[in-house]
């Protein structure tokens, strides 16, 4: 270890951390979306809802 002296190894176990924490978030993030995804129909439009309100406001 005398030749990596110069290595902050709690900086290098905090960023392997950090980096092992968002690569749990997003399987997280990816499975919520997925079991979000397979409640929808699928037949929603974005199109149709965004002229639906704006018929509304006026």
């Amino acid at each position: 270890m005398e030749r990596l002296k110069h290595v902050n190894r709690s900086n290098v176990i905090r960023k392997a951390m950090l980096k092992g924490i968002d690569r749990v978030r997003a399987m997280r993030a990816s499975e919520d979306m997925k079991r979000l995804r397979a409640k929808t129909t699928g037949r929603w439009s974005g199109v149709e809802e965004v002229r639906r309100w704006r018929e509304l406001r006026r």
